[in-house]
């Protein structure tokens, strides 16, 4: 039995049930209460009725013993190891630096902000490894000890003795102490002398009848945010209980804010309720379809599904509609194709009724273009029959203008022996398929058969070799590329999805849907390559080759059959038996379908695949990672990712980073990796200011409610090197004037980093005497190990950055640890190990693209021939080391700086940027890197004409004449979370030539956190 937890009345408190035990929580009818609520409630109860409620028998008892025993009292036990003035270890510092012409300020993002670090005053401590004051002073003087004082009348080292006098003073003195405490006794017992009853009086009665509320107890504010949170969902389902859409969002993002806490179990429990709601809702749609869904009649079915669609206008609920519509299409296709089957038995049969039936049929779907086909069809099977005495022979068919003759009646006898032997190549597994239909070719009867199994035999034989090579095609497609792809969604259901990719690994495609009208913007999508139906593998095959050998596209045409694929069968321009297309409509029933469990696993590992993207979710992907581990290791999604899900498994315990595995960044960056004792040496000194962007990095993941610890292997050769250093920490805090104030990489404040001892203060003070200081260069002298003080446990969990940042050369760094189980630093065998391991460890890869706050650097191509109806080679594809053909000649990407004006980025190509540059077109590209989706406003200007694209999709086009101005375009940007490619083209006739504009918000105003590169992530520096 699960334990009872309830919510109050009116604060939404969260109750359980030991707390009605304790006194803590309140029954009142069909309703319970907190202790703060329970006043309003029994309000209008009579005093017995509120006594009873109030004060029940077994809690009287205890509130009369608690009288008993008096108030209570509470004792405090202090840490005889901690004095109260003992400050805590850990920099908690800010600095300044002064000097003769004023403060200077370190900032920490950006252009603006400061980093105070303090060095004021002469005096005071010096922090070392153990810990510090978080304000540095320098020290020039020792402080005295002072001499204990001595005791008083001791002389010589010896005690006077006490004379007489004093003896009995202190003899009558205790006499007398004795007596008052014999008085104080005898007090106390007539006080304690039980009182007489006390009459009760009416005014008494009234103030029993008063119900004093206890006092709240003081609530974190997170605790306070989600209970908030869940009362409005809950409010929003008791008035409005259909309103499932606001309900979700509601929970939801009481859901996202509970993690890790004690009531995240709660807030999971009421999501769960409203999705359970949902499902239901869809259920109920489902129920009202039942009928015409069984009898074939479509039409009523789309209408009621859009009809319940506009219903409720949040995703969840139009996902799972269209979902329902989309499952509807697929059944109306299958039964247009079984129709036309039908159609074919019944010609042969004379059965013209059966054909008008299906006919009406399809005409009540309300769907011209399958009426038509269905037309079409019925008419070349007439004229199959009866061909046109004065027309020659019948042309070759082909694919696209397929005409299904009914199959012989030897073909057809042999057909069930050939479905049932082609059933392993539905599931890919060509080889068994070719063996089985060689012996059914064996066993047929008639020569047509034989030769026709002979044929297909050795087809599919063909098709199992060509198959690895279609799969690694796939693997190759190009990025922001449109496609409409089908996959299988879940076993045995096939799912039509159009739209583009973004992201294309050798064994999967990360997609991004189109937008429906008047709908939300979807999510991306990651889809399995060998989850793609073989019509989608046929278009995505050709598409990469451009042109096929007949022989390559008659086994796509076939493979595409075996899946039902015939539209893309028709378009791989190749031929195939008309047996194959007598069996492509059943093809999806005669399919094997895959376990459910193999589609949990892929949902599950998708999941933690977009948790793992996201800093506040990474965690997610561990805790899924792990359940994939322990719960789907048989499931094939398991098995191909198996290292990297291993991997993530076990990510949490402890973080050790090696040279090679630490990011060195910043548009100041001075860190170099030395080969030979591989470490990041500082190799040069930069502005006090810029030391913001010369850091080393590593992320680390949080797991919920675990204690870490972070230790750096770090190099200088003295306090001078040390003391210039500082660290910046995800949820970190340091101590600013007394506050406590953020240190979280990117802002504006730092922490100090600890010092180690045994270092001189100065380098003037290590420098031999007689050196010139600069023969005396700062070096990474030496190494030892520093904590950084991290908080007791994360407020959140998930991925964290560390940042070391400096502005001195020679200061290096070599390891850096982030454990939850190591107590103390790393020993000197650790040490040793860690420096076998970076000698042997592989070289970095390409760190992740950074681009710059300011869009200057851009890529250009020209001159095109002029204006914008003809597309040129960077509309279809972008390949920086392909030559494309200009209006002259062959030209090239290059690098072009722009300028700003005003608050306008001006790309002026009026003086030999292009050659020539008059009835010439030009195109410029540029990426830009957005934290989380958004959307905001392009302003462009071009001279003349121009047109725009994002991620691949048209967004402006307008070819009017003139110079550029400020803000003359407005358009719409819906920019996806990380990288977004930007294309522009300019043509001009003559004078003038160059693009104008900026990216703001809805209100003008710059969108910060922006980030700007030619390259992205999808290009490689030609």
């Amino acid at each position: 039995m699960g334990r009872e937890i309830v919510y109050c009345w009116k604060c939404a408190t969260r109750l359980q049930g030991s707390d009605f035990d304790s006194g803590a929580a309140f029954r009142v009818g069909d309703k319970v209460s907190c202790p703060v609520c329970v006043e309003e409630l029994v309000a209008d109860l009579s005093a017995e009725e509120q006594e009873a409620i109030l004060n029940p028998p077994k809690r009287r008892e205890k509130t009369q013993s608690i009288k008993k025993t008096g108030a209570a009292q509470v004792k405090v036990v202090e840490d005889p190891t901690v004095s109260p003035s003992t400050p805590r270890k850990g920099n908690t510092g800010v600095r300044t630096k002064t000097g003769t012409t004023g403060p200077v300020t370190k900032v920490r993002t950006g252009s603006t902000g400061p980093v105070p670090r303090v060095r004021t005053g002469t005096t005071g401590p010096v922090p070392t490894a153990s810990g510090g004051t978080g304000v540095r002073k320098r020290v020039t003087s020792t402080v005295p000890k002072a001499d204990p004082p001595p005791e008083e009348g001791a002389e010589g080292g010896e005690k006077p003795p006490m004379d007489e006098k004093k003896k009995k003073l202190l003899i009558l003195g205790g006499v007398g102490g004795g007596l008052f405490l014999l008085i104080v006794v005898l007090a106390v017992l007539v006080i304690m002398k039980p009182a007489p009853p006390k009459k009760t009086t009416a005014t008494d009665s009234e103030e029993a009848r008063t119900v004093k509320a206890p006092v709240a107890p003081v609530e974190p504010p997170k605790e306070k945010q989600i209970k908030t949170l869940l009362k409005e969902g809950f409010d929003l389902k008791a008035k409005e209980p259909d309103s499932l859409g606001p309900q979700l969002r509601k929970f939801q993002e009481a859901a996202s804010a509970a993690e890790g806490t004690t009531l995240a179990a709660d807030a999971e429990a009421a999501l769960d309720d409203v999705r359970l709601r949902i499902d239901k809702a869809v259920a109920a749609v489902d129920a009202s379809v039942k009928d015409p869904w069984t009898a074939n009649d479509f039409k009523p079915v789309f209408e009621a599904y859009a009809k319940a669609k506009g219903l409720h206008d949040f995703p969840d609920w139009k996902d799972k509609i269209d979902r329902k519509i989309s499952l509807a299409r697929n059944k109306m296709e299958d039964v247009f194709h079984r129709f036309k089957k039908d159609a074919e038995d019944a010609r042969q049969k004379g059965d013209d009724a059966e054909i008008a039936r299906m006919k009406a049929t399809i005409e009540k779907w309300g769907e011209p273009e399958l009426l038509e086909k269905f037309n079409n069809f019925v008419a070349l099977m007439a004229s199959a029959e009866n061909p046109d005495p004065g027309k020659g022979p019948e042309p070759s068919r082909t694919p696209a203008a397929q005409s299904l003759k009914p199959l012989t009646p030897a073909m057809k006898a042999f057909m069930p022996s050939w479905t049932e032997a082609i059933t392993p190549a539905l599931g890919r597994d060509f080889g068994a398929a070719a063996n089985a239909l060689g012996g059914a070719g064996a066993r047929a009867e008639s020569d047509e058969a034989k030769k026709a199994a002979a044929e297909d035999a050795q087809a599919l034989k063909d098709l199992g070799e060509l198959y690895p090579e279609i799969l690694k095609t796939a693997g190759q497609t190009a990025k922001l590329q449109a496609f409409t792809l089908e996959y299988q969604d879940s076993p045995g259901t096939w799912k039509k999805v159009s739209g583009k990719t973004l992201k294309v690994d050798p064994t999967r495609i990360e997609f991004k849907p189109d937008t429906p009208k008047d709908a939300k913007d979807l999510p991306p999508i990651f889809i399995e390559i060998s989850d793609l139906n073989a019509g989608s593998l046929a278009d995505l095959y050709k598409a990469k080759k451009k042109t096929l050998p007949k022989r390559e596209a008659d086994l796509l045409a076939r493979f595409a059959l075996l899946e039902g694929a015939t539209e893309s069968a028709r378009a791989t321009g190749g031929s195939a038996p008309d047996r194959f297309w007598h069996f492509a409509p059943e093809a999806r029933e005669k399919a094997p379908k895959p376990a459910s469990r193999e589609f949990e696993a892929r949902i599950l590992f998708h999941q933690s695949e977009f948790d793992w993207r996201k800093p506040a979710t990474k965690y997610a992907a561990v805790e899924k990672s792990r359940t994939l581990i322990t719960d789907y290791t048989s499931t094939a999604i398991v098995k191909r990712y198996q290292p990297q899900i291993a991997q993530r498994a076990d990510i949490g315990k402890e973080f050790i980073y090696l040279p090679p595995q630490l990011a060195a960044t910043g548009d100041y960056n001075t860190f170099k990796l030395r080969k030979d004792d591989p470490a990041w040496i500082t190799s040069k000194a930069i502005d006090f200011k810029d030391s913001l962007f010369n850091y080393i990095e590593v992320e680390f993941i949080a797991l919920p409610n675990v204690s870490y610890k972070c230790w750096v292997y770090g190099a200088g050769c003295c306090q001078e090197v040390w003391n210039e250093g500082s660290f910046q920490l995800t949820e970190g805090m340091t101590k600013n004037k007394g506050k406590d104030v953020p240190i979280d990489p990117g802002g504006t404040m730092a922490a100090p980093l600890p010092v180690p001892s045994g270092l001189k203060k100065t380098h003037e003070d290590h420098k031999p005497k007689g050196t010139k200081t600069a023969e005396f260069p700062k070096t990474p002298a030496k190494w030892d190990w520093i904590q950084i003080p991290l908080p007791k446990t994360f407020p959140t969990p998930g991925a964290k950055q560390l940042r070391i940042l400096t502005d001195q050369p020679g200061f290096g760094i070599k390891y850096i640890i982030v454990s939850s189980t190591r107590t103390k630093a790393p020993d000197e065998a650790l040490t040793k190990d860690l420096a076998k391991d970076a000698t042997s460890a592989p070289p970095p890869s390409k760190s992740e693209v950074k681009g710059s706050p300011q869009p200057k650097e851009w890529l250009i191509i020209g001159p095109f021939n002029e204006g914008l109806s003809k597309e040129e080679g960077p509309e279809s594809s972008i390949d920086l080391m392909q030559e494309l053909k200009g209006k002259t000649g062959p030209v090239k990407w290059k690098i072009f700086n722009s300028v700003m004006k005003g608050n306008q980025i001006y790309l002026d190509w009026e003086k030999n940027v292009f050659n020539p540059k008059d009835n010439v077109s030009a195109y410029a590209l540029i990426h830009v890197k957005v934290p989380a989706a958004m959307e905001a406003r392009l302003f462009v200007s071009h001279d003349d004409g121009g047109r725009a694209w994002l991620n691949g999709g048209r967004i402006h086009e307008n070819n009017r004449g003139g110079g550029v101005k400020a803000d003359e375009f407005n358009v719409p940007l819906k920019l996806e979370e990380g990288w977004n490619r930007l294309l522009f083209k300019v043509t001009t006739a003559s004078a003038g030539f160059g693009l104008m504009l900026r990216i703001t918000d809805s209100n003008k105003a710059p969108v910060t956190g922006l980030e700007y590169s030619p390259y992205g992530d999808s290009l490689e520096p030609p």
